[in-house]
C-alpha cells in the first residue's frame, strides 16, 4: 500500500534529499563569497576611511 501510494505521488524521497543537499551547498557557497567580498572590499581600503561597516 505505500509503495502504491509513494508511485502516486511521483515524488522520489531520494530526489528530493539531493535537491536539499544542494540547497544548502548553495547557501554555504553564499556564505563563503559575502565573505570573501567583504574581506576583499576591507583589502582594496585599508589605510582609507570609509562608512561602510
Amino acid at each position: 500500500m505505500q509503495t502504491q501510494r509513494d508511485s502516486l505521488s511521483a515524488v522520489n524521497l531520494n530526489d528530493e534529499a539531493a535537491l536539499e543537499n544542494l540547497q544548502q551547498a548553495y547557501q554555504a557557497a553564499s556564505k563563503v563569497f559575502t565573505i570573501l567580498d567583504t574581506v576583499m572590499a576591507s583589502a582594496i581600503n585599508l589605510g582609507v576611511e570609509t562608512t561602510v561597516a
